[in-house]
């Protein structure tokens, strides 16, 4: 009987993980229009991207707790690889729609996949992940999250797609939002970057890398909102105690760089010399 439990359980972890994936590959139509997509900031709000993200949050959450109980019997690679396949959807579903994260409807509690629900789930990822890869995904989650919950709480958000094709690429648009919102979307954006930062100290090195990568991303565009964020968030000292623990990593540690392989350690290399610079130029420009 626990023989056949245990080959129920792998059968349900396969079947959520071939779901993420089928998900994942429809993320660019389940953001477009033509399905009512637009999220948070659009006329679709209620369908699209928006009603998977949702969906996504609630089911992730409750599978997330129950892989948590089930890899303490049965070891954590059962919940793995569908946990990693969530947090890819959720990153790809996140990547087409830029409107999601971009208000209240898509930070307030009341709703599944609300900031509150999302943020919790993504934080419980980036840090309990049972894999290096669902918790890589699950930190470019909350970079994407702080960015735009900033930019909501400052009053301004990306511009739906069709906005951006006739305005440009990266153009914003103002939100209407009252301060309450306003403020709910900065805590948001708080919670999020300090737990992005938590994975700097990741002890799998590629999910450090992919973490230190994700907040040069995010913070790389100048704004005052973003620069407002990144001081309160204590970015600056994190980011140069992370570059320093990687260096010394991957100076000292052959094992690590045997694991990650020559590419994965070259590319590693050229992130930390990248965040060097990125401290160089924050430090210069505010």
């Amino acid at each position: 009987a626990a023989h056949r439990g245990a080959a129920l359980l792998a059968d349900v972890c396969d079947l959520r993980a071939h779901a993420c994936l089928v998900l994942a590959r429809l993320a660019p139509l389940l953001a477009s229009s033509a399905l009512g997509g637009g999220g948070c900031g659009g006329s679709g709000s209620g369908g699209g991207g928006l009603a998977v993200w949702q969906s996504l949050v609630g089911c992730g959450k409750r599978g997330f707790e129950e892989s948590l109980r089930l890899g303490q019997v049965a070891g954590p690679e059962l919940g793995g690889p569908w946990l990693a396949a969530l947090g890819n959807t959720l990153l790809k579903v996140l990547e087409h729609d830029p409107n999601l994260g971009a208000s209240q409807a898509c930070a307030g509690g009341e709703h599944g996949g609300g900031g509150e629900s999302a943020g919790g789930l993504l934080r419980l990822l980036a840090t309990k992940g049972p894999s290096p890869d669902s918790r890589a995904h699950a930190l470019r989650c909350l970079a994407l999250l702080a960015g735009r919950w900033c930019a909501a709480a400052a009053g301004v958000a990306a511009a739906d797609p069709a906005a951006a094709a006739a305005a440009g690429s990266g153009s914003l648009v103002l939100l209407e939002s009252s301060p309450a919102e306003r403020s709910a979307c900065g805590s948001l954006a708080l919670e999020a970057t300090r737990a992005l930062l938590l994975g700097l100290e990741d002890a799998n090195p590629e999910c450090a890398v992919a973490t230190l990568d994700a907040i040069m991303d995010t913070f790389g565009p100048d704004g005052a909102h973003l620069h407002a964020l990144y001081s309160s968030a204590g970015c600056h000292p994190k980011i140069a105690e992370g570059c320093q623990g990687l260096k010394l990593k991957l100076r000292k540690g052959a094992s690590e760089r045997e694991a990650m392989g020559r590419e994965a350690a070259a590319s590693a290399k050229e992130v930390i010399l990248n965040a060097q610079r990125f401290l160089k130029y924050k430090q210069q420009a505010f």
